[in-house]
């Protein structure tokens, strides 16, 4: 390795000072500095994880807001879950299901190095897994559970293990001109009587 005579030290802007200058003065402290911060920083990128769309990671989250959720993946960038992306709970609040320190397993949707973006799915995640329970569930006729998320044309939408059950409303209800939005929010019981597809992208 050629040592430089000068060298230039660059950080981001929302790195905090004191990380800047615990790099600059271990550099100073040691007499190999350039040729020691070129190995450590070898070592660093070798413990990173590789990422790639499509794969199952797990993380810890560092940020909750409004607007998504912040993961540490162990990856050179951290990862982001837009809100839309937590769950399929529209009336859900994120800022309460979530803390910093908790555990989370998400889907990559989209890895972005140029950007340094990596974007996650927690709803996508589910949805697959969920998919899978309810196709067994509808092989054993188990009676399952699930949450009412939405009233829409001819019938309700059921949240049950993060997948999208479409229950008709000649289902839903005795009454044949029944209100469906007043099971919206309500947690109920329900068995599967058909599947045509199960299609997640």
């Amino acid at each position: 390795i050629n040592i430089p005579k000068k060298i230039g030290i660059t950080a981001g802007a929302s790195t905090p000072s004191c990380i800047i200058k615990e790099g600059i003065d271990k550099m100073i402290e040691n007499q190999n500095g350039a040729e020691s911060f070129a190995q450590e920083f070898e070592e660093y990128e070798k413990s990173l994880i590789t990422l790639n769309t499509r794969d199952v990671v797990k993380g810890t989250v560092i940020g909750v807001s409004e607007k998504g959720l912040s993961i540490n993946l162990g990856y050179k960038s951290d990862g982001f879950v837009p809100a839309s992306e937590v769950t399929d709970d529209p009336s859900a609040d994120i800022t309460k299901m979530y803390a910093e320190g908790d555990e989370v397993e998400a889907f990559v949707v989209r890895v972005n190095d140029v950007d340094g973006e990596v974007t996650l799915s927690m709803k996508k995640l589910e949805m697959i897994k969920g998919a899978k329970e309810v196709e067994e569930a509808f092989e054993s006729k188990e009676i399952l559970t699930g949450k009412v998320i939405q009233a829409v044309n001819g019938g309700v939408i059921v949240s049950c293990k993060g997948a999208r059950v479409f229950v008709p409303a000649s289902q839903a209800s005795e009454k044949r001109d029944a209100d469906l939005s007043e099971f919206v929010g309500k947690v109920l019981p329900f068995k599967i009587i058909d599947i045509n597809m199960i299609f997640i992208t």
